[in-house]
């Protein structure tokens, strides 16, 4: 297992400064430089990928070695993750609407025990926001209403693709919300992407949470609240 090695600069972010090596990508490591998010499975931090060729931003998630779900292994949440993100980078042409994978492996992030960690697609929002639900706040506030319909009917387009994509190759994601829907582009070029792939289900993989339910309460299906009730598949609503 590779080392990682620390220079803490920011007292706000404990792990701002660690470089983490690929496992499979020889030469390459990636800096971690600021949290941008926490949640019960993990935390997403801005990082940089270098290597001989250069430095480019990603994201970096890093799976908690102890989850509060029982019987869910962290390593294989990752590897499920990994793997869907992985079918859609194989898909020719590769989808605009959904992040994509760059890399995986695991390292002692939080502790010696090693975790398990991906790094994926780094999508930035500007002033606008981020995510699709950062992007409509903005909106309400600047005009006091959300997407006018040309531009809504552009943002359902991207995600209808994008959720044709996944179910093209066999994924479910299981966990479509406006906070992991992320946005870039103003105008006529903005595109809207589909992430967060921490629930999702790959088909041929086994079952990451048995019985649990899985999904974010006011948006997850009633048959991702209640397993066993109705069989999973792309008429699954979720959002």
């Amino acid at each position: 297992m590779h080392a990682v090695s620390t220079d803490r600069r920011d007292s706000q972010s404990p792990l701002s400064g660690c470089v983490i090596p690929s496992d499979v990508q020889r030469g390459v490591c990636y800096r971690l430089l600021e949290q941008l998010g926490e949640g019960a499975m993990g935390v997403a931090y801005l990082a940089q990928r270098e290597s001989e060729a250069g430095a480019s931003p990603v994201v970096v998630k890093a799976v908690r070695p102890r989850l509060s779900v029982r019987q869910v292994a962290p390593d294989l949440i990752a590897r499920k993750e990994a793997v869907a993100l992985g079918r859609l980078n194989e898909r020719v042409p590769p989808t605009p609407f959904v992040v994509r994978f760059v890399d995986t492996g695991s390292a002692p992030i939080f502790e010696e025990t090693p975790s398990p960690w991906l790094a994926i697609e780094y999508v930035h929002g500007g002033v606008e926001g981020t995510t699709l639900e950062q992007r409509v706040r903005y909106s309400i506030d600047k005009t006091g209403y959300a997407f006018d319909p040309t531009r809504a009917s552009h943002a359902v387009r991207c995600l209808a693709q994008g959720l044709q994509a996944i179910h093209s190759v066999e994924v479910i994601h299981r966990d479509l919300t406006p906070g992991n829907v992320l946005c870039c582009g103003f105008g006529e070029t903005e595109i809207f992407k589909i992430s967060d792939f921490g629930v999702a289900r790959s088909e041929g993989l086994d079952r990451t949470f048995g019985s649990v339910g899985v999904g974010t309460l006011g948006y997850a299906a009633p048959e991702q609240m209640l397993p066993g009730s109705v069989p999973l598949g792309p008429y699954t609503a979720e959002v």
